[in-house]
C-alpha cells in the first residue's frame, strides 16, 4: 500500500542527486532507507529489500538503481490499468512500450516453464536423482540397476531368484501406474520387495523341512513299535 500510495500519476521529473530523471505514471524514485520510514518505525531497509524482491517475484512489480536512488515500476496488469487510466495516458508511447516489454518477458518466462515440464513428462523416467535407479514406462524395466547391485542383493536376499521378482515388480508397476508414478525411492522400493519375499521363502522352507522331519520320525516309529501306532489293547 505504501508503494501505491507513493506512485505516480503523471509524468515528473525527478532530481536523483544532481541527475534528473523522468518518471512516468506507475513509477517512484525513493532510496531503501525513505521507503523502510514510510512505511513505518518497525519496518527496516532489510524489509523492504525482501518485499520488493517478493512483488518482483510475482509479478506486481520492478525495481532498478538508475543513478543513486531505486526506481520503482509497477508491473500488475490490473493495477497498470487502474494508474494508466488515472493519469490519462493510453496514448503515451513510452508506458505501451513498457507494458508490451513486460508482458513479453513474463509470457517468455511462462512459456519456457511450461515446456520445462512437459519435457520431464515426456522423459517417462521416474527418479529422485540422475543416476538413481529408475523405472521407464517406456521400455517396461528398471534402469540403472548395475551388476554390483545384483551382486549385493544375492548376498543379502540368498533365498529370492532376482531375475524372477525383478520381472514381478516390473508387472506390479506396469498393473498399478498410479502408485508407481508417485514412488521416487526405487532402491528401497526393490530392497523391501526382495526383504519380503526371502522372509517369505525361508519360511516356506522351514515348514517343508519340519514337516518331513514329522513324517520320518512317525516311519521309523511305526516300524520299531508298532503298538505305539496302532491299539493292540484287548477288548474288555
Amino acid at each position: 500500500m505504501t508503494i501505491l500510495d507513493h506512485t505516480l500519476f503523471v509524468e515528473t521529473q525527478f532530481d536523483d542527486h544532481g541527475r534528473v530523471l523522468t518518471l512516468l505514471p506507475g513509477q517512484f524514485c525513493a532510496s531503501l532507507e525513505e521507503i523502510a520510514r514510510l512505511c513505518g518505525k518497525t519496518i527496516t531497509r532489510v524489509h523492504v529489500q525482501r518485499g520488493l524482491k517478493r512483488l518482483k517475484k510475482f509479478g506486481f512489480l520492478k525495481h532498478e538503481v538508475i543513478h543513486v536512488k531505486t526506481v520503482v515500476t509497477i508491473t500488475h496488469i490490473d493495477t497498470y490499468d487502474l494508474i494508466y487510466k488515472v493519469a490519462d495516458a493510453r496514448s503515451d508511447p513510452r508506458m505501451m512500450q513498457e507494458r508490451y516489454n513486460h508482458e513479453t518477458q513474463r509470457e517468455n518466462e511462462m512459456n519456457e516453464e511450461k515446456e520445462g515440464k512437459e519435457n520431464l513428462a515426456q522423459s517417462g523416467k521416474l527418479s529422485s536423482k540422475a543416476g538413481d535407479i529408475a523405472f521407464s514406462f517406456e521400455k517396461r524395466a528398471f534402469e540403472n540397476i548395475l551388476e554390483i547391485d545384483m551382486q549385493s542383493w544375492g548376498e543379502v536376499y540368498p533365498a529370492v531368484n532376482l531375475r524372477k521378482e525383478l520381472l514381478l515388480m516390473v508387472e506390479w508397476c506396469l498393473g498399478n501406474p498410479t502408485k508407481a508414478k508417485s514412488k521416487k525411492l526405487w532402491r528401497k522400493f526393490i530392497a523391501n520387495w526382495l526383504s519380503k519375499r526371502n522372509e517369505e521363502n525361508i519360511n516356506k522352507q522351514a515348514r517343508s523341512q519340519s514337516h518331513k522331519t514329522c513324517d520320518g520320525i512317525e516311519r521309523d516309529t511305526a516300524a520299531s513299535d508298532p503298538s505305539k501306532v496302532f491299539d493292540f489293547s484287548e477288548e474288555v
